[in-house]
């Protein structure tokens, strides 16, 4: 995968690193996934403010 541009290899401190998982396969091949927990959590995203609406709603919540 280094050779391909897919990952490189660290040898020093950085910023940030991802947490990987590797799971096997029902065939026996490896798959490499990226688990995106420290990253959701470090991420800052922009909140909006909901707009509420007084009164009944326009449904019933018995038909949900």
């Amino acid at each position: 995968m280094e050779q391909l541009g897919a990952i490189e290899k660290v040898d020093q401190p950085t910023e940030w690193i991802n947490s990987i998982v590797i799971v096997e396969k029902p065939g026996g091949n490896l798959k490499i996934c990226l688990d995106p927990k420290d990253l959701n959590r470090a991420g800052k995203r922009k909140h909006f403010q909901r707009h509420i609406i007084h009164g009944s709603p326009p449904y019933s919540l018995s038909a949900i």
